[in-house]
């Protein structure tokens, strides 16, 4: 009965670590979402209207993932979690896309990687796909952020950016284009 016991709370404290972590992640996103919405309009502001529509569009992505984090969260029988809001100053364009590589880097790098793992030794099957979906999702957005800096870098215009973005509201993988694109390749 002891044994049983030790099972019975571990599991539920590796379940409440699972809870805990949707709620960091839900906070984080929401503050990549506010950024990414602010070196948006600093973009606009700065001619560079393409590099506006991906940061855009990545914010698009990050509400995905909250949404995804929040709908696990409420089934594993917590209530809603509202991030506080975030105050953010932009810089330049070519600081903000670092910043938001920096960032995106981390997440799927040390952030996802340690939530995944208490995910999956929680047994928690949904949760492991909605930060695995998110980490996977990060590392194109790093890749995408890190692209734009170096064409910016090059030709100090975004003509190179793409101007349009499809985002797969499952999962929150963006494409600059869909053709021959049959299904997602995250989700």
């Amino acid at each position: 009965i002891l044994i049983a016991a030790t099972s019975l709370f571990g599991c539920g404290s590796k379940s409440a670590q699972t809870a805990a972590n949707l709620k960091s992640a839900i906070e984080g996103e929401k503050g990549a979402t506010t950024k990414y919405e602010v070196y948006s309009q600093k973009a606009a502001q700065e001619g560079l209207y393409n590099v506006a529509s991906l940061f855009q569009a990545i914010s698009n992505a990050e509400m995905t993932h909250i949404r995804n984090h929040q709908a696990i969260l409420v089934s594993l029988g917590v209530a809603a979690f509202v991030p506080a809001d975030v105050a953010v100053e932009a810089n330049g364009t070519k600081a903000n896309l670092t910043a938001a590589a920096e960032g995106e880097t981390y997440e799927f790098t040390e952030m996802y990687p340690a939530f995944l793992k208490t995910a999956k030794d929680a047994k928690q099957e949904e949760a492991v796909r909605s930060f695995d979906y998110a980490l996977r999702s990060e590392q194109k957005h790093a890749r995408l952020f890190t692209e734009a800096l170096e064409l910016l870098n090059i030709t100090d215009d975004d003509s190179n950016i793409s101007p349009v973005w499809y985002l797969c509201t499952v999962c929150g993988d963006v494409y600059s284009s869909v053709d021959d694109v049959h299904a997602c390749e995250i989700c």
